[in-house]
């Protein structure tokens, strides 16, 4: 069985946990066993919260923001950038890993290391990168069924 889903970026090899990892019945912080309808992990607050923040995209997304918040004093929160460090009022998070019809509201990549916070600029950017390789990747492809 394989644990984990591997990808790599920026040269960097992880192992993105899947969510299905572990034995039914068994908690996957305090290992104890349990009864439950929930297959991963006991019913204690803390595991519950665990657990759907690595896989409920709005725990995975306001984690991924918290982590790169900066205080405005009484005027709230700004977010620094992933990738150009710059400080902003409004940033997208993004998958490393994209979605591909994946439903966004849970999913295995909503895990935290598979999240960046990007301001619009960069977000745009890497969206841009994306199409680019993705129609290079088929226009490959198409080339090759010939």
């Amino acid at each position: 069985m394989q644990i984990g889903v591997p990808f790599v970026y920026r040269h960097t090899h992880y192992t993105s946990m899947t969510g299905r990892e572990g034995q039914d019945g068994v908690c996957w912080w305090c290992g104890e066993a349990f009864e439950s309808k929930r297959p991963r992990h006991c019913c204690t607050p803390d595991h519950t919260e665990q657990y759907n923040r690595h896989f409920d995209w709005n725990y995975a997304s306001a984690w991924a923001l918290k982590r790169v918040r900066v205080s405005n004093g009484r005027h709230g929160f700004l977010y620094r950038c992933s990738e150009c460090g710059g400080i902003f009022p409004k940033v997208e998070v993004h998958h490393i890993v994209r979605l591909e019809g994946e439903k966004r509201s849970w999913s295995i990549l909503n895990v935290p290391c598979n999240l960046l916070v990007l301001c619009l600029a960069d977000h745009n950017k890497t969206k841009k990168k994306f199409k680019a390789e993705r129609q290079l990747a088929l226009e490959v492809q198409d080339g090759h069924s010939r």
